[in-house]
């Protein structure tokens, strides 16, 4: 499946992804625009879009909003992998995720 993601937003997806992984909890603002060398402003209006087409979700029952990738997040880190000869499993389903 081809997902409509610019290449900068594809980069914040990743950044997101790999910090989870790390460190088992969601970047901040702060932590991803360092990560991805962008202003924090931009990084808000790329987790926006990230919002909007469903690449993302945000858990605000935290004193501090978490975002994770969703299911076709991680099917579209999936997609860029397959491209450059890596693989990633594909997630099926959110409890997959957990």
């Amino acid at each position: 499946m081809i997902y409509n993601i610019t290449p900068k937003r594809r980069r914040v997806l990743a950044a997101i992804h790999a910090y989870e992984f790390i460190h088992e909890t969601s970047p901040t603002i702060r932590e991803l625009a360092d990560r991805c060398s962008i202003s924090r402003t931009t990084t808000y209006t790329h987790m926006q879009q990230l919002l909007r087409d469903k690449f993302i979700k945000k858990d605000t029952k935290l004193l501090q909003p978490k975002y994770s990738l969703t299911v076709r997040g991680h099917n579209c880190l999936r997609g860029a992998a397959v491209d450059k000869g890596i693989v990633i499993q594909p997630a099926r389903a959110e409890n997959e995720l957990l």
